[in-house]
């Protein structure tokens, strides 16, 4: 299990991104909300998207969820 972390600030791209303990881009202890010790990924991000609409994965600590996201956002822009 991990503990995860969602940003109270939007990124530039508009998304409160969600990481782990350990990431290098762990915003500061008063911009991010505790969300908790999960066994994936995904489901940090849902109980970050309770919170926040426009939670996605961090790129860099949560790389393979990051790049499903990236590969959904893709198909649905194509309509495939």
């Amino acid at each position: 299990m991990k503990l995860y972390f969602a940003d109270k600030t939007q990124n530039d791209d508009g998304f409160n991104e969600v990481h782990t303990s350990d990431c290098n881009y762990l915003p500061i202890f008063w911009d991010r909300k505790h969300l908790g010790f999960f066994d994936s990924e995904k489901e940090a991000l849902a109980k970050a998207k309770k919170t926040f609409a426009t939670a996605k994965a961090c790129p860099y600590c949560c790389k393979k969820l990051f790049q499903y996201q990236q590969v959904n956002s893709v198909m649905i822009q194509k309509n495939i």
